[in-house]
């Protein structure tokens, strides 16, 4: 039953922030939106803060799990988050002007790290060695998520579609050159 009353906190937090900024959203505003009782809240969450750490957790959680293996390219990976942030505009925003940052930056990591390490996994087919498949999901996560972050920055205007189309003719070619590198590098390597 917690999951579930975590979970109509944080819809009824979203439905809040549709019609107030973050900085003037009390517990009072999320509990009335869910029909539940101040305390309710303050047994599950130690402030609103707490709330918005927690579901960053979850929707980490829950889109590295959903979605395993789900990626045959990166920009399959990075369309869906990019429109996932699209859709849930105004949370991304309100916690990207927070203290909560942090968390969006971690889980925007998070997701894209793991959605990276799929594609590389699923275009090397085990020829890459274990470090170079890391160092090269992380170098592609930082691309990633630091051209999200400017788009979150400059207000999120932009369709993402355009950020998917320059983000493609940017690195297509030298995504699939640079796997092909590295696995060349790791079969002459004795």
């Amino acid at each position: 039953m917690s999951d579930v009353t975590k979970r109509a906190l944080a819809a009824s937090f979203e439905n809040v922030l549709e019609r107030k900024p973050l900085d003037k959203v009390t517990v009072t505003d999320i509990t009335d939106g869910c029909g539940l009782k101040r305390q309710t809240f303050y047994y599950h969450f130690a402030d609103i803060f707490d709330l918005i750490k927690w579901m960053y957790r979850i929707n980490s959680e829950n889109a590295i799990i959903n979605h395993g293996i789900k990626y045959g390219t990166w920009q399959q990976g990075v369309r869906e988050l990019i429109e996932s942030a699209h859709k849930n505009r105004t949370f991304i925003m309100a916690t990207y002007n927070s203290k909560c940052r942090d968390d969006l930056v971690s889980y925007l990591e998070d997701v894209t790290y793991q959605r990276m390490l799929e594609v590389i996994d699923r275009m090397a087919d085990g020829s890459i060695v274990a470090q170079d498949r890391e160092f090269l999901a992380h170098f592609y996560t930082h691309a990633f998520v630091g051209t999200i972050l400017d788009w979150i920055k400059q207000g999120m205007n932009e369709l993402p579609t355009e950020i998917i189309n320059r983000l493609t003719t940017l690195v297509s070619m030298d995504f699939d050159r640079t796997i092909n590198e590295f696995e060349n590098r790791n079969t002459k390597q004795p």
